[in-house]
Formats: C-alpha cells, structure tokens, sequence
C-alpha cells in the first residue's frame, strides 16, 4: 500500500495499540512507501510500539510476504480497486477490510471477510478481536471462500470468457 493520509494507516496502528494491549504477542506489518511514513513512525514511537509494528516499506515480494501471515487488514478510506485485497484474497488470507464500495465488490461480510467501518478505530480494533477469537473459522471457511470468490470473479482467465461471451452474445 502507499502510505498516504487516505489509506487509514493512521486509524490501523490506533487500533492496533488497542489491540495489543490486550494481545501483546501480536505483530502488525504494514507495507508500502509514501509521504506519510515519518508521521506513522513518530505516531509509532508515541505509543510505543516499535517491538509490535514495522513499517518494512516498498516490496517486491508481497506474495512471499502474505504466505507468512495470519490475516490481512485493509483500512483503506479510498480506492479505485481493491487490488491488494484481491491479492490477499487468493493467498488464501483472512480479510478485514473497511466497508468501501469497492472493498465489497469482493468481500462479503462475515462470508468472505469481516467488513468494518471506515475510518473507525473502534471497529477496527472490533475487527483485530473478532479474529483473534474466531481465527479457526476465519482462516479456513472464510478465507476459503474469499479464495473461491477470487478466483470466480478476478482470475484473468474468467474475466476474460465472461468478456468473449459477452461479445458474442451482442
């Protein structure tokens, strides 16, 4: 992700203070470069969560990166599409993602993903123990079907048969 003012890193680190206080094995990784990346170290050092949260900036090996990790958090306020969340998707990842028009185009709260409010760090926070507490079903069922849902709807290949067929069909 960039880091950008838009992208709710902000909110995603309030929340995850929150979080690790009551979980405080609990790590958050947050990828990508931008402009607001010595704001979210300064607000980092604030509270003192530099053992708990890296910013591990612009990578090449996301995929790698998803394959180590217990869930994927998109807090996004604004997005054209949801590609980093498509990505995670078919990595097979748990999702929780803020509740944008473009982030339910592919998750389905509860079925494929669990949606919060965007731009609250409560729900956020909501979203961190909902997982914590139902991660056997969160990982298996739901990032089952969000993997489902990924392929059926965003593999290149059944886009681009849905196209054809369309056109052929006109």
């Amino acid at each position: 992700s960039r880091l950008y003012q838009v992208k709710g890193q902000t909110d995603l680190i309030l929340a995850f203070k929150r979080f690790v206080d009551k979980y405080p094995f609990c790590e958050l990784h947050i990828v990508g470069e931008g402009p607001m990346r010595e704001k979210l170290e300064q607000l980092i050092h604030e509270n003192d969560l530099e053992e708990r949260v890296t910013l591990l900036g612009a990578r090449n090996d996301v995929p790698t990166l998803l394959a180590t990790y217990d869930c994927f958090v998109f807090p996004t306020h604004v997005e054209g599409f949801s590609g980093a969340l498509v990505e995670a998707m078919f990595a097979g990842l748990p999702i929780l993602a803020s509740d944008i028009q473009q982030n339910k185009e592919a998750v389905t709260h509860m079925e494929t993903g669990y949606l919060f409010k965007k731009g609250s760090i409560d729900e956020i926070e909501n979203a961190f123990c909902w997982f914590k507490d139902n991660e056997s079903f969160a990982s298996t069922t739901m990032a089952q079907k969000a993997y489902m849902t990924a392929k059926q709807k965003f593999e290149l290949k059944n886009i681009a048969e849905e196209f054809e067929s369309y056109l052929l069909n006109t």
